[in-house]
C-alpha cells in the first residue's frame, strides 16, 4: 500500500471514509498544468497529468481500482475475477494492482486482432501471474466468467468481480473523487476556473 494520501472526496465528506473502503494506491494529486497548443492563448488549455498518479500504474484506472480492490479486500477476496478484450488494459492494471494487495487476478478475454501492443499486453499480464481464460464471443465470456466465480467460489477464495473496465458505481467514485480533487487545485490557484472539461 502506497503512503496516505487523504483525498480531496474525503475532507469534503468525512463519513464516505468508512462507506467507502479504499486501499491507497494513489501517491497523491495529480498535478495539473498548462498546455501550449497552436491558436489557443497561452493559459487557456491545462491538462490534468494522471499518468503521474501512481507509481505501479499510470493513467485512470489506479483511481477505480483503489476503491474496488479495496472493498474486495474488506470483503476479505483473495481473487479478482474481470473481463475484457484479448489486449485490455483494465485487465492489465486490475492484476499489476491486484497483486500488489496480495490478490490473485483471473481475465476472460474476448478476441481482437492481435497486434504487437495486444501480444505485449498478455505476455505483461502472464508475468504479472494472472490467469487468463478466453471467451470466442461476449456471451460465452459471461458464461465463463460464471464458471471461473463459481470454482473459485468452492476452493474458498471468496472472488470478487471487478466488472469490465472497472465501470461500476463503487469504481466511478474514483472520478468522483478527482473531480474534487482538481476543484481544490482551482481553488488553490494552481489553474483557473474551467470553462470547459474534457475527459479522455
Amino acid at each position: 500500500m502506497m503512503p496516505e494520501a487523504e483525498l480531496a472526496l474525503f475532507r469534503a465528506f468525512p463519513r464516505l471514509r468508512a462507506a467507502l473502503p479504499r486501499h491507497r494506491f494513489l501517491t497523491g494529486p495529480t498535478p495539473v498544468r498548462p498546455l501550449s497548443m497552436c491558436g489557443f492563448g497561452a493559459g487557456s488549455l491545462f491538462v490534468k497529468h494522471d499518468e503521474c498518479c501512481c507509481s505501479l500504474y499510470g493513467g485512470n484506472k489506479p483511481r477505480k481500482l483503489e476503491f474496488l480492490i479495496g472493498e474486495a479486500l474488506r470483503r476479505g477476496s483473495r481473487r479478482l475475477v474481470t473481463s475484457g478484450a484479448l489486449g485490455t488494459h483494465h485487465g492489465l492494471a486490475t492484476c499489476v494492482l491486484g497483486r500488489a494487495a496480495g490478490l490473485e487476478t483471473t481475465l476472460v478475454l474476448v478476441h481482437q486482432p492481435v497486434s504487437e501492443e495486444v501480444q505485449h499486453s498478455l505476455h505483461l499480464r502472464a508475468a504479472f501471474g494472472a490467469r487468463q481464460v478466453y471467451a470466442s464471443s461476449v456471451a460465452e465470456a459471461v458464461l465463463q466468467s460464471a464458471r471461473v466465480l463459481a470454482a473459485s467460489t468452492l476452493v474458498g477464495e471468496r472472488p470478487y468481480l471487478v466488472w469490465t473496465g472497472g465501470s461500476s458505481a463503487r469504481g466511478d467514485v474514483g472520478f468522483v473523487a478527482a473531480a474534487f480533487e482538481l476543484a481544490e487545485q482551482v481553488r488553490d490557484g494552481q489553474m483557473p476556473e474551467p470553462s470547459e472539461i474534457w475527459v479522455p
